[in-house]
């Protein structure tokens, strides 16, 4: 289970990663983006990264792949300046 596999730190940062990369979707995305979003995600932190940065990143590449121009938002705020807004 994931749960048992990371830490409280990385699965926060796995869950704000997510979300970040979703809201340039529209409407959050449909079950398969954010699906194949989170499975980038969990790629990233079972490599080693789980810096919030990095795992910001690789959900934005994910959200980048599959998905039409209609679909997405051009976000280049981090999710630490998005909150600090």
């Amino acid at each position: 289970m994931i749960v048992d596999s990371f830490n409280e730190r990385t699965l926060a940062h796995m869950e704000a990663a997510l979300d970040f990369a979703c809201r340039g979707l529209v409407r959050g995305g449909d079950h398969a983006a954010r699906r194949r979003i989170a499975g980038r995600i969990l790629q990233c932190a079972r490599n080693g990264d789980v810096t919030l940065e990095g795992l910001t990143r690789a959900g934005l590449a994910a959200a980048r792949v599959g998905t039409s121009a209609s679909e997405t938002q051009v976000t280049l705020a981090s999710p630490s300046a998005a909150k600090a807004r």
